[in-house]
């Protein structure tokens, strides 16, 4: 498997070319997606839209979708022992942090 340019969020290494984890387990491929949208933006609330979009280009789309997915995402992430939070804003956003102590 080839290795590319990778994303950092506190102790979680996000491959992009690979799509996924490095050295905290793995996600499945529709929450690896997830999971490289919210890494590449840090800190910042990202609109469900626009996640839903980047679900549309994989046609994992279901009407639920980012309400089932990021918990499994979250549910992963802690399994693996990362040190970041994923949190839902209002329903309609997302935002990954890392972990607060």
């Amino acid at each position: 498997m080839r290795s590319g340019p990778r994303l950092k969020s506190g102790n979680v290494n996000f491959d992009t070319i690979g799509n996924g984890l490095v050295g905290n387990g793995s996600v499945p491929s529709r929450e690896s997606a997830i999971l490289e949208l919210l890494t590449g933006r840090l800190d910042r609330v990202v609109p469900n839209t626009l996640l839903e979009g980047k679900l549309i280009n994989l046609n994992e789309l279901e009407s639920n979708a980012i309400s089932v997915r990021a918990p499994r995402l979250r549910r992963n992430l802690v399994d693996g022992g990362a040190a970041v939070e994923i949190n839902t804003i209002d329903g309609a956003s997302t935002l990954l942090a890392e972990a607060q102590a």
